[in-house]
Parts: structure tokens; C-alpha cells; sequence
């Protein structure tokens, strides 16, 4: 008589494969939520300038219509996030290169804004930084600079060129 030896369980080398696939999957899903974890990061960045450049333009409308032409030559030297109602989260304050990483602050004595990167692989700046600067710049009716002269509207000028992931953040 014959006996069928019915194999019960895995043996061990198919628990290794599977255990090295599993092991695979984990590290190239990890990698990807990285690098959505930027993205996200990127593009909350990206979000507060644009409104931050919104709320200038705004607000220098607001004073040029009311011919209010000494408060808009001011203005390059406030804080903009003041014009918010409501400030981002992630807004520390008026702060120096103590802030946190991930966070905006307000540099007082050189009158820009501040962003300081967080998750910075896809990330580049020309001068080998960690963050993002820019100044605030009174500019004429024409997008010229104006350095204490008649000032139209207000911008934001990068103190370096900013890339995230190949694209120019201005």
C-alpha cells in the first residue's frame, strides 16, 4: 500500500521569498510616501507665497486707491502675514534661524520672509540653503525696483533661485 505525505505549512526557502517580497513592497512603498510626503510640502509652500503675493498686491491696491502714498512706501518693511486674517499653521512668528523646520517666520531686520525646508531632497536653492527668503520690494507702475522713491505696489523678490522638484519658485 502506498501512502500520499500531504506537506503541511511552507517550507523554509519559500518563507524567505516571501518575506524578501514583503520586504520590498515596504521599502519602495516608503520611498514613495517620502516623496509625496514633499510634494505635499512643495505644494503648501508654494500655496502660502501665492497668497502672501495676493495679500501685497491687495493691500497695495487698497492704499493706492486711497492715495495713501506714504503707507504703501512702508509697507516692504511690515510683515506681510499681518494682512492674513487667518495665518497659516505653520507661521512662526517673527523669528530668526531658530525656527523649525517645515515653518515661515518673519525676518525683522532684513524685512523678508522666510520659509525653512523640511523634507529638501528634490529641493534646491543657488546658494546651497535650507530655506527660502524673500524680500520685500516697493516697485514703480512700470516693475521697476524703487528704493525710497514713488512705490505703485509691493512684491516679493527671491534672494536666490529657488527649485523644487525642477520647478522655479519665484
Amino acid at each position: 500500500m502506498k501512502r500520499c505525505h500531504v506537506q503541511r505549512g511552507f517550507t523554509l526557502l519559500e518563507l524567505i521569498v516571501v518575506i524578501s517580497l514583503v520586504a520590498i513592497l515596504v521599502a519602495v512603498g516608503l520611498d514613495r510616501l517620502r516623496n509625496y510626503q514633499e510634494l505635499a510640502e512643495a505644494a503648501a509652500a508654494e500655496s502660502n507665497l501665492a497668497m502672501l503675493k495676493s495679500a501685497l498686491l491687495i493691500r497695495s491696491a487698497e492704499l493706492a486707491a486711497g492715495n495713501r502714498w506714504n503707507e504703501l512706501r512702508r509697507l516692504p518693511r511690515h510683515d506681510p502675514f499681518e494682512l492674513f486674517a487667518d495665518k497659516p499653521a505653520n507661521f512662526d512668528g517673527y523669528l530668526s534661524r531658530s525656527s523649525q523646520p517645515g515653518r515661515w517666520y518673519f525676518d525683522e531686520v532684513s524685512a523678508s520672509v522666510v520659509y525653512r525646508v523640511e523634507r529638501g531632497e528634490a529641493f534646491y536653492a543657488s546658494d546651497g540653503s535650507r530655506e527660502m527668503r524673500f524680500n520685500l520690494v516697493g516697485r514703480g507702475a512700470f516693475g521697476e525696483a524703487s528704493a525710497g522713491g514713488a512705490v505703485a505696489y509691493v512684491a516679493l523678490r527671491p534672494q536666490a533661485e529657488y527649485r523644487w522638484f525642477n520647478r522655479l519658485i519665484r
